[in-house]
């Protein structure tokens, strides 16, 4: 039986730290290793850490300072002993036969990743039963390429081999890079077993970064232009042709093009900063890669959401050519940023 190591950044999540240990201690898979990499939270969450220190299967890393989810993935990596690694959020839950499966179906099929399928929850999650597997399939991505575009990028309900995660990091200093790893580690594996078990809850927090953004401005917004950026340069890393190079651009454009979206759903934003903020990143974005959003598939694959296609008929509305600028990306992130520090000044005054 080999080790699995299961890393959980920790950062803020007092209320619910606690039921995610103690649904990877819970597994009926044995032989695993729990990396808690605490992150310099400012709530309570380092004390409920804490508290796990005597069990011999649980190592604590207490991070000097915050540096983010990116950073204190790689220090898990960087410590685990494991052949296998899984990463978990700290406020979600797992099925206690996660593990068992996940390294069932790998070493069946002999493939470098094997993944779950998972529940989304707010408030209660899924209470699992030890059902039978339902049904799984071997996933070769040079003969499907559409499973890697129309696949989350979410680095969570997966079960890696250790040697595939060699040359790639995640990003450290930006939100939403768990993307820019996931991606090419999947091109890395070649072959994925994939099972449709619903084996991971996912919460969808309020306060989580997917969330944060939803109501007010957020400089948050520019690193999904830097994910685009981070995610094709660990595409080189590992590229050995120009197999997925199509993939990799219409995935990175799907990610600026999310930042022209997110910012539709900003409620303190004058509309016509909106307008700007929408024509800048879709120019970018279209200017980079040659590409719109109605040729781009991973786009079109989300528009059979009813929310993404209102959200798309708006960004239509709202483009205007006359905010087309020659100037280069790194000012127009730059102007995008002063908008936005300008409504987070305008809520500093309001709370002090």
């Amino acid at each position: 039986m080999k080790k699995v190591s299961i890393i959980v950044p920790v950062y803020n999540t007092s209320r619910y730290v606690e039921k995610c240990i103690n649904s990877i201690l819970n597994q009926t898979y044995k032989n695993i290793e729990v990396i808690i990499v605490e992150d310099y939270s400012t709530d309570c969450s380092r004390d409920i850490i804490k508290q796990y220190s005597s069990n011999p299967n649980v190592k604590i890393v207490l991070q000097p300072y915050n540096m983010g989810a990116g950073y204190a993935r790689n220090i898990g990596i960087n410590y685990a002993l494991g052949e296998y690694i899984s990463f978990i959020d700290s406020d979600d839950i797992i099925s206690p036969y996660m593990i068992e499966k996940l390294v069932k179906i790998l070493e069946k099929h002999e493939v470098g990743i094997s993944i779950c399928n998972y529940y989304s929850f707010f408030i209660n999650p899924h209470k699992y039963d030890n059902t039978y597997f339902q049904s799984e399939k071997i996933v070769d991505l040079e003969q499907d390429k559409n499973f890697l575009l129309f696949s989350k990028g979410y680095c969570w309900n997966k079960l890696y081999k250790r040697n595939i995660l060699d040359k790639i990091k995640f990003p450290e200093g930006i939100k939403f890079e768990d993307s820019a790893f996931t991606y090419p580690i999947l091109i890395r594996a070649e072959k994925i077993a994939y099972t449709d078990e619903k084996l991971y809850n996912y919460r969808r927090n309020p306060n989580g970064i997917t969330m944060l953004n939803k109501k007010a401005a957020n400089s948050g917004i520019v690193d999904l232009y830097y994910t685009s950026e981070k995610l094709k340069n660990n595409y080189q890393l590992i590229r050995k042709n120009s197999t997925f190079d199509e993939s990799i651009n219409f995935l990175a454009h799907a990610y600026m093009y999310i930042g022209a979206l997110d910012s539709l759903c900003w409620c303190n934003i004058s509309n016509e900063d909106r307008k700007k903020i929408v024509n800048y990143f879709t120019y970018m974005a279209d200017r980079k890669y040659d590409i719109t959003y109605l040729e781009n598939p991973v786009i079109l694959n989300n528009m059979k959401r009813l929310t993404y296609i209102l959200r798309i008929k708006l960004l239509e509305q709202l483009k205007n050519y006359d905010y087309y600028t020659y100037y280069s990306d790194k000012k127009i992130l730059d102007e995008i940023l002063e908008i936005v520090s300008k409504y987070n000044e305008k809520r500093c005054r309001i709370k002090r």
